[in-house]
């Protein structure tokens, strides 16, 4: 167990290096100077704009999140999902993306409501599924708003690969999943697959429910979107081309909710500077709206850990005390 632990440190430290390595890069191609002149000239208000609509994205991750707890009876209140939602920013962020943010957040969500940790796991599985269908509607709209205005002119070409591996993927874990049923894993496991078979099952039962979850998980991708975006308006002093680079805010976003770097340093600046190029927008501009971005997810980090603090405060306190 202590190896493993000391394996995931050192792989974690070293997404972290790689990543201010690839920050590095780019501050050195664009030069320091060139990024001052940029945030000297910022607009404040645009990304005061910005940090307001990061805080707003957490109610529909909330809302998406509340379905998938109540597939699995385990909901409690909207306001308690809001609460754990803000807080799970927090464990996302320190603990390097989705799969350390929602185990915490599921494990805390168990503790100090008394439900069963491998339902709540379940219910953060559907959440992500949800959040998914969410992210490929507004990818695929934003795919052909930038392609109907000639958004991949900087492409020599594009070639769309066989989905045939994804397909070969979802066939391995279903047999994964059947044999770990069928032939007795750890109570936990079975418990988790169970929650998650029949929370999918009532999901696909409740159109509501699974259309709800999916405009949840849409309006999650759009305010991401939004935020960098807004961001970019703050810095940029030339006329932006919005629709010629619609595809490039969906692609960062999941680019830079990838588990090597804290809060997206270095990735997300990386992937801004080479995509938005590709739409003539300057560099310095490119990578000082990512760093914004980056800034409001920070300011936003600390406000869940602050609320952490706070619910465990409360809950350290006597019965009846106070």
């Amino acid at each position: 167990m202590q190896s493993s632990k000391r394996a995931m440190a050192r792989v974690r430290v070293a997404c972290v290096l790689v990543a201010v390595a690839a920050l590095c890069i780019v501050l050195r191609r664009i030069g320091l100077d060139r990024l001052q002149d940029a945030f000297q000239s910022m607009r404040v208000g645009w990304f005061l704009a910005a940090v307001m609509l990061y805080g707003l994205l957490f109610l529909p991750a909330a809302l998406r999140w509340h379905i998938a707890l109540d597939l699995t009876g385990n909901a409690v209140s909207v306001g308690t999902s809001v609460r754990l939602s803000i807080i799970g920013h927090f464990l996302y962020t320190i603990l390097f993306g989705a799969a350390g943010g929602d185990t915490a957040k599921s494990a805390l969500y168990a503790r100090w409501h008394q439900r069963p940790l491998a339902e709540i796991l379940a219910a953060s599985s559907v959440d992500r599924l949800l959040g998914f269908g969410g992210l490929a509607l507004l990818g695929g709209s934003a795919f052909i708003v930038g392609a109907l205005n000639r958004g991949f002119e900087g492409f020599e070409s594009l070639s769309l690969r066989s989905p045939w591996w994804w397909v070969a993927g979802v066939v391995i874990v279903a047999i994964i999943a059947g044999v770990l049923l069928r032939f007795g894993a750890a109570p936990f496991v079975q418990q988790f697959l169970r929650a998650l078979v029949e929370s999918g099952r009532k999901l696909l039962l409740t159109p509501g429910r699974f259309a709800g979850g999916i405009l949840c998980g849409l309006g999650v991708q759009l305010a991401l979107s939004g935020v960098l975006a807004l961001n970019l308006q703050a810095v940029s002093h030339e006329p932006v081309p919005w629709l010629r680079m619609a595809w490039t805010f969906p692609v960062i976003t999941v680019i830079s909710a990838l588990p090597i770097s804290v809060a997206g340093l270095g990735v997300r600046e990386s992937a801004a500077f080479v995509l938005f190029g590709l739409c003539q927008v300057a560099e310095e501009d490119a990578v000082a709206a990512a760093l914004l971005t980056a800034t409001a997810s920070l300011v936003w980090m600390v406000i869940g850990g602050f609320l952490l603090w706070l619910e465990a405060a409360r809950r350290q306190q006597p019965q009846g005390a106070g």
